[in-house]
């Protein structure tokens, strides 16, 4: 019952929304830093060059090695550990 992609069955886990994910609040600081990141890792990728008529796989390695190269990314992968890590504790 998997849906198919190009090239191989897609395996989705239901598992990730199990995740202790709190909702946003304003008031802690944890969510305004990662919202933070967030904008500016649009920014980081909204300034990437993307030519006409580039496969949408070139697109997403450009941006991503993009966000890697300015940090971006681990910042928010270190700020989403410690948010899970802390829902998890119950703070």
């Amino acid at each position: 019952m998997q849906s198919r992609g190009w090239r191989d069955p897609r395996d989705f886990d239901n598992l990730v929304w199990e995740l202790p994910i709190p909702e946003f609040d304003a008031r802690e600081p944890l969510h305004r830093e990662l919202a933070d990141a967030a904008v500016a890792a649009e920014r980081i990728a909204a300034a990437v060059e993307l030519t006409e008529g580039m496969h949408f796989m070139r697109r997403r390695r450009a941006i991503r090695d993009a966000l890697a190269a300015d940090g971006i990314d681990a910042r928010i992968d270190a700020l989403v550990l410690r948010l899970l890590d802390g829902a998890a504790q119950g703070r």
